[in-house]
């Protein structure tokens, strides 16, 4: 996923935050934003089922002012099981469950 910054402002110290650990940037320190567009690498690792929304801002590290926010829109299918597995357990000498 990636998310392009815009800053109003050259030179600030930018660091990305997001409202949920599900959604990471892939560089953990701030970054120099200047008046050019960058681009932000993201990791997202559902771990849910669904719809959700999530939210990303990109706050000044030295102000602590909001440069951006965005709100990604995110749709996570469940795994798709391929394998099963027979397995027989013990429980005492005499009787076996299988399932």
């Amino acid at each position: 996923m990636k998310k392009v910054l815009l800053t109003q402002t050259s030179n600030e110290l930018v660091q990305i935050y997001s409202s949920t650990p599900c959604v990471r940037t892939i560089a953990k320190q701030p970054f120099l934003a200047t008046n050019e567009i960058h681009q932000v690498m993201l990791q997202y690792v559902p771990d849910y089922s669904g719809h959700r929304t999530h939210i990303l801002t990109a706050v000044d590290v030295s102000s602590k002012r909001l440069v951006n926010i965005w709100m990604a829109h995110a749709k996570a299918e469940p795994p798709n099981i391929s394998k099963t597995y027979d397995m027989r357990i013990p429980i005492s000498e005499d009787t076996i469950i299988t399932k």
